[in-house]
C-alpha cells in the first residue's frame, strides 16, 4: 500500500498552474490496494522525483496518467480535465513516456524513429538532421547508430536511443521511468540536469538513481509498501 504523507520533500509547488494532479487516488490489483488515498499536483515546470521499494505504486502513477490503468476510487487529472476515454489521446499527444525496458520496435534505428514520426500524432513535427545529430553528440551516441539495428543495440544504447525519440517529440511533460539506469554516471548526471535544469518541462521521474535527489528543485515522493 502506498501514500504520499509526510515521506515528500522539497518544493511542493511553484504557484504555475497544474500540469497534472491525483486527488484521493487509490488502485487495488487482484484484490491488493498498491496505491491508497495518493495526492499530489505538480504545477507546470515542476519536477517531481518517486520512489520507493517494488511494488510500491511507482509506475502504477505515470500509467494512471497515460490511461493505462484506472482508478478505484478518486480523481486522475490533466490539465482542467480529468483523465477519462475521451480526453486519454490528447493527453498522450502531450506527453512524452520514456521507460526501462521500453520497446520500440525492430528494424534499423532511422526507420523507427521515421514510424514513429509517420503517426497521425506526431506528423505536424519537423526534425531537422542537424537537431538529431546534435543530440546524438550529448547521448554520446555515434550518427552510424541510426543504420543499426535496434534490437541488436546494448541496454544502454536502446536507453538513450528511447530518450532520444522522447526529446525529437518536443513534448512539454515528460514521465521518465527509470529512464537512466543504464547509463553511465557521467552520462547519467548529463542527462538528470538536462531535463532538471529545463524550466518549460514539467518532469515525474521514478528512479532510484541518487543524481535526481542532488536537484534542489525536485520535490521527492516516497512511496510506500505494506
Amino acid at each position: 500500500m502506498s501514500r504520499a504523507g509526510p515521506h515528500t520533500d522539497g518544493p511542493a509547488g511553484t504557484g504555475r498552474t497544474a500540469v497534472c494532479g491525483y486527488e484521493s487516488v487509490s488502485v487495488t490489483f487482484e484484490g491488493k490496494q498498491v496505491i491508497r488515498d495518493f495526492s499530489l499536483e505538480v504545477p507546470a515546470g515542476g519536477k517531481v522525483l518517486i520512489s520507493g521499494k517494488s511494488g510500491s505504486g511507482k509506475t502504477t502513477l505515470l500509467r494512471l496518467l497515460l490511461g493505462f490503468v484506472q482508478p478505484d476510487s478518486g480523481l486522475v487529472r490533466f490539465g482542467p480535465h480529468p483523465v477519462t476515454r475521451r480526453t486519454v489521446w490528447d493527453i498522450r499527444r502531450r506527453v512524452a513516456y520514456v521507460a526501462q525496458g521500453l520497446d520500440l520496435g525492430s528494424g534499423p534505428v532511422d526507420e523507427i524513429l521515421s514510424r514513429l514520426f509517420s503517426f497521425r500524432a506526431n506528423a505536424h513535427l519537423h526534425v531537422r538532421r542537424e537537431e538529431t545529430d546534435s543530440l546524438l553528440t550529448f547521448l554520446e551516441l555515434d550518427p552510424s547508430v541510426l543504420k543499426e539495428q535496434y534490437e541488436s543495440l546494448s541496454g544502454g544504447e536502446k536507453q538513450r536511443i528511447a530518450v532520444l525519440a522522447g526529446l525529437l517529440l518536443k513534448r512539454g511533460v515528460f514521465l521518465l521511468d527509470e529512464a537512466t539506469s543504464a547509463l553511465d554516471e557521467q552520462l547519467k548526471e548529463k542527462v538528470v540536469d538536462m531535463f532538471m535544469s529545463n524550466p518549460d518541462w514539467t518532469v515525474l521521474a521514478v528512479s532510484h538513481d541518487p543524481a535526481w535527489r542532488r536537484h534542489g528543485a525536485v520535490r521527492h515522493i516516497t512511496m510506500e509498501k505494506r
